[in-house]
């Protein structure tokens, strides 16, 4: 009985993760599309998790369909002491908020997602895209 049980809920998680691509969010950064402003409208915050000058975690949902995402702002100063902002929208099951808002250590944990999940991103050059793979740059950007 462990076994189904687990093997549902791993179902069902995959089932949920399939549903999270159809924000039209997600469409319109996956075609490159998306803008800043269309991004900032179509969310609203539920929760703040973290708020600093440099690092911010908020919790927010799609005004349309309802998809949470994981929303991260992160200041980045380079070597060169130059000043990168990164903002980064994470889409997440709801179940997750709560691992995210008990978080001891919230930077490594933001990092780990924005490096190993796809995500919604809006580059410090200005331009949003759909990182599908995670980004590498994580690394740099949450030490």
């Amino acid at each position: 009985m462990t076994d189904f049980i687990q093997n549902f809920s791993h179902g069902f998680r995959n089932l949920l993760s399939e549903g999270m691509m159809n924000c039209h969010l997600i469409a319109q950064a996956k075609a490159g599309k998306l803008t800043d402003d269309v991004i900032q409208n179509d969310v609203r915050v539920t929760d703040s998790v973290h708020e600093s000058d440099r690092f911010d975690v908020r919790i927010v949902k799609c005004r349309t369909c309802g998809q949470t995402f994981a929303h991260c702002f992160k200041q980045y100063t380079s070597p060169a002491w130059e000043d990168d902002y990164w903002t980064f929208w994470i889409p997440i099951e709801e179940q997750e908020v709560a691992t995210i808002k008990g978080s001891k250590s919230l930077l490594q944990l933001m990092g780990k997602m924005v490096h190993e999940r796809p995500h919604i991103c809006w580059h410090p050059d200005g331009h949003v895209f759909w990182a599908e793979e995670g980004l590498s740059v994580a690394v740099f950007v949450f030490q």
